[in-house]
């Protein structure tokens, strides 16, 4: 009979068992040069198709007079202005959406900014935000670019524009964005001889700072008080702005 001493130990029996580890053989180098490219181009692929998908809301007008002004603007926006406006009392204007991108759709395109050219623009009114679309073309490639403004009125009436975002395609480029219009607006407005109002431009839409919603129209100056944004229209409410 054995012995207790002769018994194997519990390290003895596992080692005597236990295969040796095998090593994991490394995988090339080229092949893992191959899955990063591999990888890098299908997310390239999916960036490009994302710049370049036209948003199903974007339908720019294309009149069949585009020389002509609009008989929107001057046979219903125009004299309801002139007719309201010598009353020297509040008033609301009812803006179409329809009408508004005959208006836009006409005469100064494309615009060529020399970073850009920027042509068939389109607006659609939203519940209390504006969608501003255009085709934008940097060099041989065109987008759709979508700019997303929420206006708002605050209690001493001045106005914010709200950028909320900046889309190429469906792709959010906002950053980039500000600092191209940027660039844009202090190359366009240097003629502009009132450098108040370039700078307010340049802040209100790349800022989002506030401003005072007063305009001249017909030897007449008039403030913004309320606006109020629907699917499809926008309804201006102005007053009379007194001499301080």
């Amino acid at each position: 009979m054995n012995s207790k001493n002769d018994l194997p130990g519990p390290t003895d029996q596992f080692d005597a068992a236990a295969p040796p580890p095998k090593k994991l053989a490394p995988i090339p180098k080229k092949h893992n040069i191959g899955m990063v490219l591999l990888i890098a181009g299908a997310v390239l692929i999916v960036l490009v198709f994302l710049m370049l998908h036209k948003p199903r809301r974007y339908h720019p007008k294309t009149p069949e007079n585009p020389s002509e002004v609009s008989t929107y603007l001057t046979h219903r926006l125009a004299p309801d202005l002139n007719n309201n406006i010598q009353l020297d009392e509040p008033f609301t204007m009812v803006v179409e959406e329809n009408g508004f991108n005959d208006i836009i759709s006409r005469g100064i395109w494309p615009l060529d900014y020399g970073y850009v050219q920027v042509s068939a623009p389109a607006v659609e009114f939203r519940d209390d935000s504006i969608l501003i679309m255009a085709t934008a073309a940097f060099s041989s490639v065109r987008s759709v670019v979508t700019a997303a403004f929420r206006p708002r009125l605050d209690e001493q009436g001045q106005l914010y524009l709200n950028l909320q975002y900046v889309k190429m395609g469906s792709v959010r480029i906002t950053i980039f964005a500000r600092s191209l219009t940027r660039a844009i607006i202090t190359e366009q407005l240097q003629n502009v001889e009132d450098g108040q109002w370039r700078q307010i431009i340049s802040d209100a839409i790349l800022d989002n700072l506030p401003f005072e919603p007063v305009f001249v129209a017909y030897d007449k100056k008039i403030r913004l008080s309320r606006i109020e944004l629907q699917p499809g229209r926008a309804s201006l409410t102005f007053k009379p702005e007194l001499e301080k």
